[in-house]
């Protein structure tokens, strides 16, 4: 697991599909896959950020999965999230 090799504090999971399942063997074990940054994020008191596309049903069901503050769990939100060069990236919430 890549998380053991530097713990994650925000994930943001944008879809579940069929792109892996040759290496994975199924739709169901991607989403395993991708769900095990999501578990490997700190609490929310320790500043662990989820956010997860909530349309699609096997990345909405990760939510359960993680101690962190989700997306899944502020209604009528919209996120934005943008990469800035190599290694800086930021990210809104507006209700």
């Amino acid at each position: 697991m890549l998380c053991g090799i530097g713990r994650p504090t925000l994930s943001i999971v944008t879809t579940v599909g069929a792109a892996h399942t040759s290496e994975f063997g199924s739709v169901e074990a991607v989403a395993v896959g991708k769900r095990e940054i999501v578990e490997a994020l700190p609490s929310a008191a320790e500043g662990g950020i989820a956010v997860l596309n909530v349309d699609n049903p096997h990345v909405a069901a990760m939510a359960p999965h993680t101690e962190a503050r989700t997306s899944a769990s502020v209604p009528n939100v919209t996120m934005r999230a943008s990469v800035c060069g190599a290694i800086a990236a930021t990210w809104g919430l507006s209700t």
